[in-house]
C-alpha cells in the first residue's frame, strides 16, 4: 500500500508555480534595483534558481504521488509550475514596466551601450534604439514566454528525469 496512488492528486504544480514566480519576481526586482542587469553571470544565477525551482516542482510531485507516476505525469506537473510561474513572472514585470518608468529608460540606454560597443554606425544605432524604443513591451512580453517556457520545458524534462517514478504507472 505504500506506493498506491492518493484519492486526489496533490496541486504542487499551483503552489510551486506560485512560489518559482514570486521569487523570480522578486529577483528581478533585486537584479534592476542593484543595476546587475548588466552582469551576465547574475543572468546565469536566475536562470539556474528557475531551473532548481521547477525540478523541485517535478520531484515534489512524484514524493506527493509515493513514486507512483511515469514519466510523462511528471513532465505535465512541472510544465503547470512553469505556466503559472510564467504568467505570474510576466504580470509583474508588465505591472513592474508600467510603475517603473526608468525600467524602460534603462533598458533602451542598455542596448544602445551594446551597440555602441559593438563599433555600429551611429546611424543604425540611433534606428535600432528607436525600434527597441517603440516595440519595447512587444519584445519584454514576448521574450519573458518565450525564454521562460522553453527553459522551464527543459527543466520539466530534467525533473522528470530524476524524480522517483514507477514506469508502470497508469496516467492519470
Amino acid at each position: 500500500m505504500e506506493n498506491s496512488i492518493p484519492n486526489q492528486i496533490p496541486k504542487t504544480h499551483i503552489s510551486y508555480g506560485v512560489i518559482t514566480g514570486i521569487v523570480m519576481f522578486v529577483l528581478f526586482v533585486i537584479v534592476y534595483s542593484f543595476g546587475l542587469y548588466t552582469n551576465p553571470a547574475v543572468g546565469i544565477i536566475q536562470l539556474l534558481v528557475y531551473i532548481a525551482l521547477i525540478i523541485a516542482a517535478v520531484v515534489s510531485h512524484s514524493k506527493a504521488m509515493g513514486g507512483n507516476v511515469n514519466f510523462g505525469d511528471l513532465f505535465v506537473s512541472g510544465f503547470k509550475a512553469v505556466a503559472i510561474a510564467t504568467l505570474i513572472i510576466l504580470f509583474c514585470v508588465v505591472l513592474f514596466d508600467l510603475l517603473v518608468p526608468s525600467y524602460k529608460a534603462s533598458m533602451v540606454e542598455m542596448a544602445r551601450q551594446k551597440m555602441v560597443l559593438k563599433n555600429t554606425p551611429a546611424d543604425q544605432v540611433d534606428a535600432g534604439v528607436q525600434g527597441y524604443s517603440r516595440f519595447f513591451f512587444v519584445i519584454m512580453v514576448g521574450g519573458i514566454l518565450l525564454s521562460d517556457l522553453i527553459v522551464g520545458a527543459i527543466a520539466a524534462l530534467i525533473g522528470a528525469a530524476v524524480a522517483k517514478k514507477n514506469p508502470n504507472a497508469k496516467s492519470i
